[in-house]
Order: structure tokens, then C-alpha cells, then sequence
């Protein structure tokens, strides 16, 4: 048994720019000045409460997460598409042998919507979401919790995403491998650390294969 994990924004979905107009909205909603495009940039993968945090006194973060929540479920999604060529390699992936996680700094509940309204769900044998329970990523404890919701060993798991966080939590949980997507916010210097890089959903698709012959061998 193996697993493949997967970052939800930036990776399976096309969200940033979204993301980035309802962060700002909400900024200016509660007064608070927006975050220009760089500081966007450079605070990918970060969970939400850390995000405004960086703006706003700590007492009205929940609230400003909360209003950003409901603003992304409502207008957000139908902004947002999905890179299909990247659900196609879900499909593909998906067999007895292989379990598909979703690892993502959204909270669990937001990550779900999301996966459903995509249509993704079919796909998807666990989604570990953003908790005050553990710590998110670049830390190990969402690949490793998903691992253990699906019982199966870290050194037979994939993770796959387009921020350096995420290449830092394969890193430190042990995966088997790590794999940098170029579609998504991340640059190249910023995926160096990735076992393999790619620019296009076909050479993933090239890449996965690899590696799943890798572990059935």
C-alpha cells in the first residue's frame, strides 16, 4: 500500500489570485492595510490565523477568519478553477493499492467544501486540514496524522505540492519522496529542496508513474 499526497491550493486548484483579493478585502474590511503582492508571495502555505496576524491585533484575528472563510465559500469558489489535467492524474493514480491524501494549511472544514464542490471527493481518501491540534506545515504532523489515518508507513508516501512548505513537511516527515509543482505560487528556488520538479500537470504525470513503479518494484 502507498499513498500520494497532494496541497490543495496552487496544486489541484487555481486559487491565488482569489485567495489573495478576499485576504485583502477582509484587510480593508477591519481597516487594516492590504498585503502587497510580495509579501503575498512570501507568506505561501501560511495558515490564515498566522496570516493576519501579521496585520492585526491578535483579538480580532478569529473574526477576520471566520468573515474570510465565508466570503471564499460564497464568491471565492466560483472564481477558482481546477487544473484538470492534475484531477486526471488523480483518477489514474487511484487503485486498490494507491490512497490519495489531501495535506493543506485550510481548515478541514473549508478543505472539504472545496473538495466537494470540485467534484474531487471520488478521488480522495483522506484530508488532513489546518487544527489547533497540531502543528501545520513546513512541521511533519499533517503528513504523518494522514499516514496514520490511512495505515500506512511514511517511507511509502508522496508528497506533492507547490510551496516550499511543502516540500519541507515531506522533508521532515520522511516521505518517500518529495515532488515541486511550477503551476502554483512557488518558484523554482523556492521548490529546490524537492526530490523532482516539475512544470507541467503531463510531466507529473510522467513523474508519479516513476515513482509508483519505483515502490511497487
Amino acid at each position: 500500500m502507498k499513498a500520494f499526497f497532494f496541497d490543495l491550493d496552487g496544486t489541484l486548484i487555481k486559487s491565488k489570485d482569489v485567495i489573495s483579493e478576499i485576504i485583502n478585502e477582509t484587510l480593508s474590511e477591519f481597516g487594516y492595510n492590504p498585503f502587497t503582492e510580495e509579501e503575498m508571495l512570501s507568506s505561501v502555505g501560511m495558515p490564515l490565523e498566522k496570516l493576519f496576524s501579521l496585520k492585526a491585533e491578535e483579538e480580532v484575528v478569529p473574526e477576520m477568519c471566520k468573515r474570510y472563510v465565508e466570503k471564499y465559500l460564497n464568491k471565492g469558489l466560483g472564481k477558482t478553477e481546477r487544473y484538470e489535467e492534475v484531477v486526471n492524474i488523480l483518477k489514474d493514480l487511484k487503485d486498490e493499492e494507491t490512497k490519495i491524501g489531501i495535506v493543506t494549511t485550510k481548515s478541514e472544514e473549508e478543505a472539504e467544501r472545496v473538495i466537494e464542490h470540485f467534484g474531487l471527493s471520488p478521488y480522495v481518501d483522506v484530508v488532513v486540514g489546518h487544527n489547533s491540534r497540531w502543528k501545520p506545515k513546513p512541521e511533519p504532523d499533517p503528513i504523518l496524522l494522514a499516514c496514520s489515518k490511512l495505515s500506512i508507513p511514511v517511507d511509502k508516501t508522496i508528497m506533492i505540492g507547490d510551496a516550499n512548505v511543502d516540500i519541507a513537511a515531506g522533508k521532515q516527515a520522511g516521505t518517500f519522496a518529495t515532488v515541486g509543482v511550477l503551476w502554483g505560487v512557488g518558484r523554482e528556488n523556492d521548490l529546490k529542496d524537492a526530490d523532482y520538479l516539475v512544470n507541467t500537470p503531463m510531466e507529473l504525470k510522467i513523474c508519479v508513474q516513476k515513482i509508483k513503479n519505483q515502490l511497487n518494484g
